[in-house]
């Protein structure tokens, strides 16, 4: 039986059902009262429970009598309209809008220019229970933490109406987990970024902090993303992002990772070798094990930001690099004979690999030694200088 056509069990509640359902409608599932006097407690909101091996869960739960349809709050624009039409037609109860052939009806949530706008379309009719899970942009974000069903199990359940046949190549996926729920464990990040490799074809965008857990698993593996062309990640430092030993990432571009810890070799590899296309190399607040020499080699970089924590050096080698920025490294060698902005700050050493001569911009900040950097130059267009204040204290 479809999903859409099943009924609810008396005494049982389907989680997805049920997190669906606070997606498609806003009902409050939570600890709110009849008149609206409290909150949801923020546990109850964010799903701080145990991590989700798998997107399509179907576990059961009482909810201590009888299945009731949820009441839905007052009906919104798309209703109204719906309701318009049939006073229009002299009452009749005929659904001309699903009468639309399916290629018309899956691209008006996609024309609304709004994911939970897409979402509540589901409540015109049973025919449309899940065509707004046909719309190529997945936005999942904080608008949404005001549900009573928890924040977390709506991901899940939004992902998981997604993995129905036919499969939906995604543009766009950006899930940002709100700040009240810092608890998200790595078992149900990485089924996020599962179900993201297998059908995004454009950006994903995945901030979480993520809970650090002794007994638990702290690793998380990012698997290949043959199609996606942007990837940016702000996890946690405490958690160790893990490289597919094999696999490319053909068509990607972007790369931008926050807040994660990582092996100096496997990301080499990575860039080197499993990213043809790579342009743009973004590492902010990473933590290298163990304190690492990394090598960057790629001839298709254009911009790298480095700053990673316990890097002893960095060596870069880009025919087609033209903007470098790098925080606390000891020791920098690039060579990029196309460089024309440069930005360093806390750096010990920096040497050009190869003769660059000329610059578009240079700012330096906390660094001494500027007499060598300046030799390797002949100009610069725009020279930015910040040091430390000396307070010189008169007898």
């Amino acid at each position: 039986m479809p999903a859409d056509a099943r009924e609810l069990v008396p005494g049982k509640v389907d989680e997805e059902e049920k997190a669906l359902v606070g997606l498609e409608g806003g009902v409050a599932t939570g600890d709110h009262d009849g008149e609206g006097t409290g909150r949801a407690q923020t546990g109850s909101r964010c799903g701080m429970g145990a991590p989700r091996g798998r997107l399509n869960c179907r576990e059961k739960v009482r909810d201590g009598g009888a299945a009731r349809e949820a009441e839905l709050p007052g009906a919104d624009a798309a209703m109204k309209a719906e309701v318009d039409l049939r006073q229009g037609l002299g009452g009749s109860e005929r659904d001309h809008i699903s009468d639309l052939p399916d290629e018309l009806l899956h691209g008006i949530p996609s024309r609304l220019r709004s994911f939970p706008a897409a979402v509540r379309t589901s409540r015109l009719s049973r025919h449309w229970r899940r065509v707004w899970a046909s719309v190529p942009d997945i936005i999942l974000a904080s608008d949404l933490i005001h549900q009573g069903t928890s924040f977390l199990d709506i991901i899940d359940a939004a992902l998981a109406a997604y993995s129905a046949d036919p499969p939906v190549t995604l543009r766009n996926v950006e899930i940002i987990v709100p700040y009240e729920c810092h608890n998200v464990q790595a078992g149900r990040v990485a089924a996020w970024l599962l179900f993201a490799s297998r059908r995004v074809a454009g950006k994903l965008d995945l901030r979480a902090d993520l809970a650090y857990h002794k007994q638990l698993p702290n690793e998380i593996d990012l698997p290949p993303f043959k199609r996606a062309m942007g990837i940016a990640l702000a996890l946690g430092a405490h958690f160790h992002l893990r490289f597919p030993p094999v696999g490319v990432f053909a068509a990607l571009a972007d790369l931008d990772i926050t807040l994660a810890t990582m092996d100096a070799w496997a990301l080499e590899v990575l860039v080197s070798s499993q990213c043809p296309r790579l342009r743009n190399l973004t590492l902010m607040l990473v933590t290298l094990v163990n304190g690492s020499n990394v090598s960057i080699s790629s001839a298709t970089l254009r911009r790298l930001k480095f700053h990673a924590r316990k890097a002893r050096r960095l060596d870069v080698s880009a025919p087609n690099l033209e903007e470098v920025k790098v925080r606390y490294v000891a020791d920098v060698h690039v060579a990029a004979p196309n460089l024309a902005e440069l930005v360093l700050a806390n750096i010990g050493q920096f040497v050009f690999a190869d003769a660059v001569g000329h610059l578009r911009r240079l700012e330096v900040t906390h660094y001494s030694a500027m007499a060598p950097l300046m030799r390797q130059l002949d100009t610069v267009d725009e020279l930015r200088l910040q040091a430390p204040i000396v307070r010189i204290l008169h007898p």
